[in-house]
């Protein structure tokens, strides 16, 4: 079976909190260590590489992370933001270290663990068919980047 498929397989509703951003959005998210051990829990090989930080002129940053899992890497990238999901302007070692975390659950994500979290989606979709929906539905609201990462997928 492919990472893809064991992974995107796994349900992880009940293990997903959520934290309150802006203007009240809630955000759902995946605690690092219960990614890591889902992922290693699969019987998979995972290692992840920091790269180096964008820094931006308005003084916020953004942390990318190369993300290995079976010997396939997906990078992946975040802005470094407060409890309230907005941009950090000369961010302090902590909140860096809180977006390095995050960068890697959404590397994970990429490989299938919860990617629905990032799709705004309550049940990970699991049939051809819904993928298929799915990526119109993207594609005609205009979310062309979604639309590309399911095209680059087997």
């Amino acid at each position: 079976m492919s990472t893809w498929r064991t992974l995107s397989d796994i349900n992880v509703n009940e293990k997903k909190e959520d934290r309150e951003g802006a203007h009240g959005k809630k955000f759902d998210y995946l605690s690092w260590t219960w990614a890591i051990a889902a992922v290693k829990d699969a019987g998979m090989d995972l290692d992840w590489e920091i790269l180096p930080d964008v820094h931006y002129p308005s003084g916020t940053m953004e942390v990318r992370m190369n993300v290995k899992i079976n010997g396939k890497s997906h990078v992946m990238w975040l802005a470094v933001t407060n409890n309230r999901n907005q941009p950090i302007k000369h961010p302090e070692a902590d909140a860096i270290n809180k977006a390095r975390m995050r960068c890697l659950v959404k590397g994970i994500a990429v490989h299938g663990l919860g990617f629905y979290i990032y799709a705004g989606e309550d049940l990970p979709l699991s049939s051809p068919h819904e993928l298929y929906e799915d990526f119109r539905n993207r594609v005609a609201a205009g979310q062309y980047e979604a639309g590309i990462w399911y095209m680059s997928q087997t």
